[in-house]
């Protein structure tokens, strides 16, 4: 029987590095993003969206992890809370406008990888390209839609859903409870692209 996991679905730009590494600190083994090479096997996905495919191949590789965030998990949102009903799932949120400014200094001009764009047709509800023809409104409006389709889906599936902000200054706190993690109460604002930024 595979023990509880924690299941951070924030999209990214939500904290999920400094997630990671309030995990890491507390002793979970954490996987944060599997990398370009998990995200590349994933692309026969992409046209479809098909949240199956890459919930097959990501339950593959998160069995030896207590702890997941960032991409793929918030496109698996919904695999993950029917196959593990007794999961510690965590949505961070941060102000929409700010999430946006975040996304777009992060992909800039470049090409997003097939799991980004999943994600945001996840959040979206449709393939709808790219992310830069969305305007800012839009993509705020999207931010929105997605937590509100987590909450939804933990409701009617009755699991066990912490939401947090992530400028809340006792967020460290708060996760620490939610998690039922001793040691590290810090939640620590972490950006390996960008050091001191998230």
């Amino acid at each position: 029987m595979p023990k509880t996991r924690i299941f951070n679905l924030s999209l990214h730009r939500s904290g999920t590095q400094s997630f990671a590494d309030f995990c890491q600190r507390n002793g979970l083994k954490t996987l944060h993003w599997p990398g370009i090479g998990f995200d590349l096997i994933c692309r026969p996905a992409l046209e479809t969206v098909d949240s199956e495919y890459v919930w097959y191949q990501y339950s593959k590789i998160i069995g030896g992890f207590d702890a997941v965030a960032d991409i793929p998990a918030p496109v698996v949102f919904r695999e993950a809370m029917t196959n593990y009903p007794d999961a510690k799932f965590v949505l961070i949120l941060r102000e929409p406008a700010e999430w946006v400014k975040s996304v777009r200094q992060h992909v800039n001009q470049r090409e997003m990888d097939v799991l980004e764009k999943m994600q945001y047709w996840t959040a979206y509800g449709k393939n709808f390209g790219d992310y830069l023809t969305l305007g800012d409104a839009e993509l705020e409006a999207l931010y929105r839609r997605f937590a509100q389709m987590v909450t939804d889906y933990a409701r009617r599936r009755n699991v066990a859903l912490g939401i947090f902000d992530l400028s809340d200054p006792e967020l460290g706190q708060k996760l620490g409870a939610f998690l039922e993690v001793e040691g590290q109460k810090s939640f620590n604002l972490v950006d390996i692209t960008k050091p001191g930024k998230a």
